[in-house]
């Protein structure tokens, strides 16, 4: 609500503890967070605005390598797709080499477009159904300016993190070999 910088507002997860590995359905969840400001602006708004730029370039960075190097989409396997798509000139980013046919690339642009799609959808949905919610920390937020997660839990009424509350969609450090 407060415009910092050329972000005009930033949601920050720390993490609680080393994690080597996500889950699919972790960075889902985080692309959702991602889209939660675009979400809000269509639903308040009814249009969407540039200052979902750095959010939707973010969310299309994770899920280029969520299917070109993670082995996530649907459609292209688990073939890693991106590492060599180096510029061929310095500074030309329109002339990018590919290991792979058009073909694979149509498929690997559906697979993105598939996941971005779904993921807006979410936060679009979930905004909806929580109107109230959004609507309370809007007013919240123009009064405090900035919240803290325990903060929101309380004033929205629910219940408060456990301590040492384990990520159910990652993988923590102690867990991987």
């Amino acid at each position: 609500i407060v415009p910092r910088g050329r972000a005009l507002g930033v949601t920050f997860s720390l993490p609680e503890k080393d994690v080597y590995a996500h889950t699919s359905d972790w960075y889902f969840d985080r692309l959702v967070i991602m889209f939660g400001g675009y979400a809000a602006e269509i639903l308040v708004y009814g249009v969407t605005t540039s200052g979902a730029q750095g959010d939707i370039s973010q969310a299309t960075s994770i899920v280029r390598r969520m299917v070109c190097e993670w082995g996530m989409g649907q459609d292209v396997g688990t073939i890693a797709w991106g590492n060599d798509n180096e510029p061929l000139f310095l500074g030309k980013e329109l002339a990018m080499r590919h290991s792979y046919s058009e073909q694979t690339a149509s498929a690997i642009d559906r697979d993105m477009k598939n996941i971005i799609d779904k993921a807006r959808g979410k936060a679009i949905e979930l905004l909806t159904k929580h109107r109230e919610q959004l609507e309370q920390l809007t007013s919240l937020l123009l009064e405090k300016e900035t919240l803290n997660d325990a903060e929101i839990r309380q004033h929205l009424d629910l219940p408060a993190r456990k301590e040492n509350e384990e990520d159910e969609m990652a993988f923590p450090a102690s867990s991987v070999d």
